[in-house]
């Protein structure tokens, strides 16, 4: 079960970056070679990652920088990134793709224009949590039918490792998604 859980990042991920690609290829051939190279080595990340069930948030947060180098590309500077880790807890635990997930949830369900640019924050709350919070701009037109499919995937893959709840708060402004980071010898 736990693997098909996993198994079900590749193709969503795979999907939306061959989008990307190829509406680059048409408009600026250096920037998609750029891309390319960015796109493999965040692949490779992938893979590497695919047998894990738990990585360090370190690797987790290398991954994410080189997939926001992708999604910068196509929305350039009008989606903002803050990662604020205070204590170090980049040795805990997470399942792989954990945060990637979270960013690409603020992404497909809100608006992100020049004048309302996507705001996301990583940060470290007490008691081994990280809070993931996003401005809120949602789509008008957002009749997805695989809502929430993200959110339950990220709870299915922690309830392997843990009985320690992820919140998920919405209000008129932010979406926020508090995420347990594990240790080895409490999983």
């Amino acid at each position: 079960q736990l693997d098909s859980l996993k198994n079900h990042l590749d193709p969503h991920f795979l999907f939306n970056n061959l989008n990307i690609l190829a509406s680059l290829i048409e408009s600026d051939k250096t920037t998609s070679r750029n891309f390319i190279q960015k796109f493999a080595e965040v692949y490779r990340s992938l893979l590497r990652t695919k047998s894990d069930d738990l990585i360090p948030l370190s690797e987790e947060l290398d991954f994410v920088d080189a997939y926001m180098y992708l999604i910068r590309v196509r929305f350039e500077d009008h989606i903002q990134l803050i990662t604020t880790l205070q204590n170090h807890p980049k040795s805990k635990m997470l399942p792989p793709l954990t945060l990637q997930m979270l960013l690409e949830n603020a992404i497909k369900h809100n608006l992100i224009t020049e004048t309302r640019p996507l705001q996301i924050e990583i940060v470290e709350k007490e008691g081994n949590y990280l809070l993931v919070r996003n401005s809120l701009y949602i789509k008008a037109d957002h009749g997805s039918t695989d809502q929430g499919t993200g959110l339950e995937n990220i709870k299915k893959r922690y309830a392997h490792f843990t009985d320690q709840p992820i919140h998920v708060v919405k209000t008129e402004t932010h979406f926020e998604v508090t995420i347990p980071l594990l240790e080895i010898d409490s999983v």
